[in-house]
């Protein structure tokens, strides 16, 4: 066995492990069945051009290594993080840097929109949408629409998603003439179906538009000749009420939507922090820690980073961690405070006879709904106010902590000069 199937069998145990170790059930269509396939895409391609040994080698170790980037950043950014795995991985392999870049192109090539320079990353380019001209499309589809519900977090409509893969398929084209000549003609056939489909769902949306439209005008009708002058009247007199009720009830639905996407805001950023400080701790560990006995100067900058990562890390963590309230149903506490209905954690012990009846009491009583919705909403301020002091604290963590490793790093550097220019070596 060559060193280079040796490299590429070494290569597919680590990223089986990515995917077991680190597996994302999110990931319907991007994990590790994806991936086997743009493999085998990708040697299909490849045996028709003839490549030689290095671009080949360079292709299929771009192949493994192209989403793996998934199991750790989010779908715009994870050609970035998988060109970065391949890179650290090759380097502690010591594979030339020649074969790296070829690498890292390829990765990077299919980033939509692709922009492939060299044949390899054309290669590449058709065999990760080669399910496109094949009769898997339907199924990858399906899995693909399944990714993206779970990821967003929403249902896609039937309609937008079909939208969605007619402009995708007319703007695609493949690169390679093998690619274009076998896949082409059936990657039209499924274009035209999506099409007729889209067609025929319109032409029904419309139908069923125009029938609501017509018993929306009939009813409208029959309302008008049935109200009298006395429900006008009537009318009247309570529209004071009802415009001050729904001003009420605007306020707090615009509040309590104000409050979850702020919430949102801070988890999101929470989770920023989570993934750059874990990339930048992974990052350091793996190539300072083989090379700290050449530069053992830099032990203190070095710690001072992760330590600094590690403190962000937390706080982040401790942002997004759930919090419950205490299990009490003491009546000396109860006498102390009215207990919120409309929030779980002062409910989730209670048994579902016990809430039904304190919410059929509280139902009945229109000041207490109004009254529980204002202790909600004070609730998830107290929420809000420690998530953010903690993504307060977190980000600054982490930024003086560069700040004064990088100065430390400075210091040590000019100390050292001669032996700092071997770590860039």
């Amino acid at each position: 066995m060559g060193v280079g199937e040796q490299l590429l069998n070494d290569i597919e145990l680590h990223v089986r492990r990515l995917f077991e170790v680190h597996h994302n059930p999110n990931l319907y269509y991007h994990n590790l069945k994806h991936t086997l396939s743009v493999v085998k895409s990708a040697d299909l391609i490849a045996e028709h051009y003839q490549l030689n040994e290095e671009d080949m080698l360079s292709l299929r170790i771009a192949a493994w290594f192209h989403d793996a980037g998934y199991l750790f950043e989010t779908p715009p950014l994870h050609e970035e993080s998988s060109s970065l795995l391949a890179e650290n991985y090759l380097k502690a392999k010591n594979i030339d840097a020649a074969i790296i870049q070829k690498v890292k192109g390829c990765i990077m090539a299919t980033k939509l929109p692709q922009s492939p320079h060299s044949l390899i990353e054309q290669i590449i380019c058709d065999a990760d949408f080669f399910n496109l001209g094949t009769d898997m499309f339907r199924e990858t589809g399906k899995m693909m629409r399944k990714e993206t519900e779970a990821i967003l977090d929403e249902k896609i409509k039937g309609r937008q998603w079909r939208e969605k893969n007619i402009a995708f398929l007319e703007s695609h084209s493949y690169f390679t003439d093998f690619a274009r000549t076998m896949l082409d003609k059936t990657k039209a056939v499924h274009l035209k179906e999506l099409i007729e489909k889209a067609e025929e769902k319109k032409s029904e949306s419309a139908a069923k538009e125009n029938e609501a439209v017509q018993e929306e005008i009939m009813l409208k009708e029959e309302i008008a000749e049935v109200v009298t002058e006395a429900k006008k009247e009537k009318k009247k007199k309570k529209e004071v009420t009802v415009r001050m009720e729904r001003g009420v009830e605007t306020m707090f639905r615009v509040t309590y939507s104000n409050h979850s996407q702020i919430s949102s805001m801070a988890d999101s950023k929470a989770n920023i922090l989570i993934s750059v400080t874990s990339i930048s701790i992974s990052v350091v560990l793996s190539f300072f820690i083989q090379r700290m006995d050449e530069f053992p100067y830099l032990i203190i900058p070095t710690l001072i980073f992760i330590i600094s990562c590690l403190a962000a890390l937390t706080l982040a963590i401790l942002c997004t961690r759930p919090n419950l309230t205490p299990n009490t149903n003491s009546a000396e506490v109860e006498q102390k405070r009215k207990r919120n209905l409309l929030f779980f954690g002062n409910f989730y012990y209670m048994s579902l006879e016990e809430y039904e009846r304190e919410m059929d009491e509280m139902l009945k009583e229109g000041g207490e709904v109004y009254s529980n919705l204002t202790r909600n909403l004070y609730y998830l301020g107290i929420v809000l106010k420690r998530k953010y002091k903690l993504l307060h604290y977190a980000y600054s963590t982490f930024m003086y902590g560069v700040i004064v490793s990088v100065i430390v790093f400075i210091i040590a550097a000019s100390a050292n000069t001669e032996s700092i220019a071997k770590l860039f070596k």
